[in-house]
Formats: C-alpha cells, sequence, structure tokens
C-alpha cells in the first residue's frame, strides 16, 4: 500500500507546525483463513517512508525531513461482493522505529509515539 498523509496549521508555543507522511507498506501474509465469502489474514508487516516537517510563525523557520519506519503486524480481512468486487479491511499495528521529536527551542512540542497503527478501507476489482 501507498500512504500520504499531512496535518498543518498546529499551533505551539513558538510557531506554527505542519508535517507531511509519505509511505509505503508491504504485509507478509502466510496464512488465509476462509469462510464463505470472507478471508481473513493475519500479516507481518513493515511501513517505511519519509516524516516531512515544517515549522513558521516563528524566530527560526525551517523544514526537515527524516525516515520513518514501522514493523508489526496487521490483520487483512476481504470479502466478496459478487463475482468482481471486494471489500478489504485492513487494520496494522507495530513497534515505531525511528523515534524523533520536533519542537519550537525549547519546548518539545511533539515526539513520535512509540506505536504506530493504521487503518484503511477499500474496494477493488478482482478477476478469478
Amino acid at each position: 500500500g501507498v500512504t500520504h498523509a499531512w496535518r498543518g496549521g498546529l499551533n505551539q508555543k513558538g510557531g506554527t507546525a505542519s508535517f507531511t507522511l509519505d509511505a509505503a507498506s508491504l504485509d507478509a501474509c502466510i496464512v488465509r483463513l476462509r469462510l464463505s465469502v470472507v478471508e481473513a489474514r493475519p500479516c507481518v508487516s513493515a511501513l517505511v517512508g519519509r516524516l516531512a516537517a515544517s515549522g513558521s510563525k516563528t524566530t527560526a523557520a525551517s523544514s526537515a525531513s527524516r525516515p520513518f519506519a514501522m514493523a508489526g503486524g496487521a490483520a487483512v480481512l476481504t470479502a466478496g461482493l459478487g463475482s468482481m468486487l471486494e471489500l478489504s479491511l485492513r487494520l496494522a499495528i507495530g513497534a515505531t522505529l525511528i523515534r524523533d521529536s520536533y519542537e519550537f527551542q525549547p519546548t518539545v512540542f511533539h515526539r513520535a509515539a512509540s506505536v504506530t497503527t493504521q487503518a484503511s478501507l477499500g474496494i477493488g476489482m478482482v478477476w478469478r
């Protein structure tokens, strides 16, 4: 999967911050449990990308980009919706491998959490 997430205009003591995460995730699922049109797959999961942060409305405005990585597990549930459509739900949780912090000196206003979570819902076409 591919992720693009952003959050801007975070007013903090000392300035305003904005964040962007661009990342790719990969799930390795070796077991598939099937019940009628529903499938469940427990997976090993990884997410790797770039976290960009920028500060404005401060005395020393700047931007920085750093790698971001997570390793853990995921659960993927799919349900067939007829012969060619499929609904997919993915939930992932894992350890944040790179834990940066962000500050408007001297105040640290954000520190990467030790656990990263992801959730996605999608619909797609399948050919069998």
